[in-house]
């Protein structure tokens, strides 16, 4: 009985139709079972002849009460499990584990309000992993997939908590830098850089990545500022691969230029 319980349970938590309608339905059944056990109402003439069929007593009615209370409980925390499941699982991409596109997007317009409003620095580094293509023919797809699990294990081990990690697309991701100026984005850059040149990855080969970093300036749209660091990735390609190239914020090249 127990286990064909926690199968319908189970089942039916799982469904992700009238998630919140069912709950309340259930909710609604419990009260009126309790409401006609304890005389409450219309059922008061028919409690004692029910009761006393069925052997029950105040105290039972109330373990009923209890156990019907837990169960709802239950099924509410599983839902709410299943929910934030799906949600992560919506957010996420699949492959590597970071912030899709459009959930980093969404995260990365949020930080640029942040920082209009209250003048906090922003940076974004973008990077992609050198000769992918050749990883893929030479080793296939799959061993490719390993790859891109292992870079993004080693940019996440050598990130911090506050960095947003995205794939931005294929081999290609982006950070950013919260409440970072662009000394430190290029500093986490070339950490990170390094860290995935020394790192042993399952093909045996010298998987190696290139990096563009820059800082958000007030009142720019993101699409400017990706521009503008996926220019930098490019030259970092163009200038030989495994390497940051970094751009100057706007203060220091009014600086250089007086």
């Amino acid at each position: 009985m127990n286990n064909i319980f926690g199968y319908l349970l189970k089942r039916y938590s799982q469904s992700g139709k009238r998630i919140w309608v069912d709950a309340f339905l259930y909710l609604v059944t419990v009260v009126c079972v309790y409401l006609l056990l304890t005389g409450s109402q219309v059922g008061a003439s028919a409690t004692p002849i029910i009761i006393e069929q069925l052997g029950l007593d105040v105290h039972a009615t109330l373990l009923t009460l209890t156990i019907s209370t837990l169960i709802l409980i239950m099924y509410i925390l599983r839902r709410l499990t299943y929910l934030n499941f799906k949600i992560t699982q919506a957010n996420t991409d699949s492959l590597v584990g970071v912030f899709n596109r459009r959930k980093g997007t969404e995260l990365l317009q949020a930080e640029i309000l942040r920082a209009n409003l209250h003048r906090i620095p922003l940076s974004i580094v973008m990077f992609d992993i050198d000769n992918f293509k050749l990883i893929n023919d030479k080793h296939g797809h799959e061993m490719g997939d390993e790859v891109l699990k292992d870079v993004i294990n080693v940019a996440r081990q050598h990130s911090r908590n506050s960095d947003i990690m995205v794939r931005w697309g294929g081999e290609e991701f982006v950070i950013g830098c919260v409440s970072t100026g662009l000394e430190a984005a290029e500093k986490l850059a070339e950490r990170i850089r390094l860290a995935i040149s020394e790192h042993v990855f399952s093909v045996n080969e010298n998987v190696t990545a290139s990096f563009g970093a820059t800082s958000y300036q007030l009142c720019e749209e993101l699409d400017d500022t990706l521009r503008r660091v996926d220019e930098l990735l490019y030259r970092s390609k163009r200038g030989g691969k495994n390497q940051v190239q970094c751009e100057l914020d706007l203060d220091d090249q009014d600086i250089a230029l007086q």
